[in-house]
């Protein structure tokens, strides 16, 4: 759900203020393409429309799991990326949370991999504390997790995906399956989260008009 409002909460501000010089379409029209726009395709067309996206995404992120980390600085590492894998739109972000003024001690690094598809989205989040563990095997650890995934990704389901020989928690809600573990006395973390495409588009369908204008003007020059 992280995801969610990350990708929806950056998009209102970002198209909420937008202009558009063109009214070739009606608003019916641009209403009606848009909503058949799938989620990987409405990502793939922020992405392409917005420079600063990658930026903007990863400090609206770390501005929203500083909740999980109370007295700690939360920094992101850089931008976040946009890849295309396996006909998804791939959103990977980083970040480290450590106590302020401290030389030593624990640092936690996060991760999160969002896979937007088109019948929904899956996030896959890591933490891993540094010290007592080497974070190094978490990148493995996400990748295995990204292979056992994207086979399956629109079938539904998170049994299976997850590396073995944690302490789990699955939790359902309305369109939302999740389900988190645990690993190395708790030092290590996993998470994932499957929202489907109803919720998905509910999300990404409150971009004002004036967005939802730009994604398909956009997306029809592309074709030309």
């Amino acid at each position: 759900m992280t995801a969610i409002r990350l990708a929806v909460s950056f998009l209102l501000v970002a198209f909420g203020t937008s202009r558009c010089a063109s009214n070739r379409l009606t608003d019916t029209e641009v209403a009606r393409q848009f909503d058949a726009l799938r989620p990987n395709e409405i990502m793939k067309l922020g992405h392409e429309l917005l420079p600063a996206l990658p930026r903007t995404m990863a400090d609206q992120f770390v501005n929203q799991v500083k909740a999980n980390h109370q007295g700690q600085v939360v920094k992101a590492e850089g931008a976040a990326t946009f890849t295309y894998v396996a006909g998804t739109t791939k959103l990977s972000l980083s970040y480290q949370a450590r106590t302020p003024g401290a030389e030593s001690g624990v640092v936690t690094e996060g991760r999160i991999h969002a896979y937007f598809h088109r019948d929904g989205l899956v996030t896959v989040q890591s933490t891993c504390d540094v010290p007592p563990l080497n974070c190094a095997a978490m990148t493995e650890l996400l990748q295995a997790a990204e292979t056992a995934l994207l086979p399956g990704i629109q079938t539904g389901g998170v049994d299976g995906i997850l590396p073995e020989g944690g302490e789990c928690a699955t939790e359902v809600a309305q369109g939302i399956n999740f389900v988190a573990c645990t690993y190395q006395n708790g030092h290590a973390a996993m998470a994932l989260t499957r929202v489907d495409v109803a919720a998905a588009r509910a999300a990404l369908g409150a971009l004002e008009l004036a967005g939802k204008r730009q994604f398909i003007e956009h997306a029809m020059a592309a074709t030309k």
